[in-house]
């Protein structure tokens, strides 16, 4: 069962960013399950499995007896696709989908931000994840580390605003994130950096004000457009 899935997994992965990099275009129909069984090695139920996962997600439109075609996946996809569109064959697509995903984050930053200056919850859940992305810094903690820490401190903030709806946003955002290497590694190229602005951002949460929202979302924003340099 697990070789049958990672060969679906990979199938799907093909197909999902041949039709984002528009090697198959908006309404054509995808070879049949046979040819495609062919192509890949791998058995037409598996075929058919990813098939389904391509339309589950947007990709693909299926009708009884014309097979599959492709749907404009930008009308009817999801934030799932958006790490396709940052590894995709067109460097310049790539660059605008980070500066467009950087920008959509910092909308969402926003929203936290003005939602804590309202409640002023509690500062020491915040403050402790703080605290072991510091102390990974400190000791140079490889990168994937560091995310998943400074994912722990992203975590706290989303808890303090009481909203599962901002989680729900920017779960697959920040997994888009840090799951793109040169993204990630531009992110985290000097995490004291990260760790400045983040007990910059404690001290805020001590005595949060609508005016020091928009100085966090500017200094993101300088924070992400270098990042977009490197």
């Amino acid at each position: 069962m697990l070789a049958t899935r990672n060969l679906a997994d990979s199938a799907t992965q093909i197909l999902r960013q041949e039709i984002i990099d528009g090697d198959w275009l908006v309404g054509r129909t995808l070879p049949s399950e046979a040819r495609l069984s062919a192509r890949f090695g791998i058995s037409r139920l598996t075929v058919r499995e990813a098939l389904h996962r391509l339309r589950d997600q947007g990709l693909l439109q299926s009708r009884q007896g014309r097979g599959y075609t492709v749907q404009d996946f930008r009308r009817a996809g999801g934030p799932a696709l958006i790490s396709n569109l940052l590894t995709g064959a067109d460097p310049t697509q790539a660059k605008a989908a980070m500066a467009d995903l950087l920008l959509v984050r910092r909308q969402l930053a926003r929203a936290v931000l003005q939602r804590l200056v309202e409640l002023r919850p509690p500062v020491q859940p915040i403050s402790d994840a703080v605290d072991l992305f510091e102390e990974a810094a400190s000791r140079d903690a490889p990168i994937a580390e560091l995310a998943a820490l400074d994912a722990q401190v992203m975590n706290s903030l989303l808890q303090a605003t009481q909203s599962p709806v901002f989680g729900l946003f920017m779960n697959p955002l920040r997994a888009t994130l840090i799951g793109t290497p040169t993204l990630a590694a531009a992110l985290y190229r000097r995490p004291q950096d990260n760790v400045a602005a983040l007990r910059a951002l404690l001290l805020w949460l001590n005595d949060p004000q609508q005016e020091g929202v928009d100085r966090f979302i500017a200094l993101l924003r300088e924070r992400d457009e270098r990042s977009l340099a490197l």
